[in-house]
């Protein structure tokens, strides 16, 4: 069975910026973005994880999230967070493992 992976969402503490990315390793790419060693999110920080969902593959992860980014659609990011978000069927099962803690 090959290892899953996973769909998160950054938020920095101003609540001003958001980054979607994908990943094999959570805490290691979180610890990455907190450290400034991606470029993307480097100097917007501090950044907190508000979602983490679990695909079945890391091939679904990354077509998930190049799909979300593509909408460009702060509601539905909103209704992931909620864990009212109902994907596609085309991801499989997406679980939502890490909802925000307001």
């Amino acid at each position: 069975m090959p290892d899953p992976g996973y769909l998160y969402i950054l938020r920095n503490e101003e609540r001003t910026h958001q980054y979607i990315g994908s990943c094999l390793q959570p805490a290691r790419r979180l610890n990455e973005h907190g450290k400034g060693l991606v470029k993307a999110t480097a100097g917007r920080g501090p950044w907190n994880r508000v979602a983490l969902l679990h695909f079945t593959t890391p091939t679904l992860a990354r077509k998930a999230e190049y799909w979300l980014k593509r909408l460009r659609r702060r509601e539905y990011i909103e209704m992931i967070i909620a864990g009212s978000f109902q994907w596609p069927e085309r991801f499989g099962p997406v679980i939502l493992l890490e909802p925000v803690q307001d």
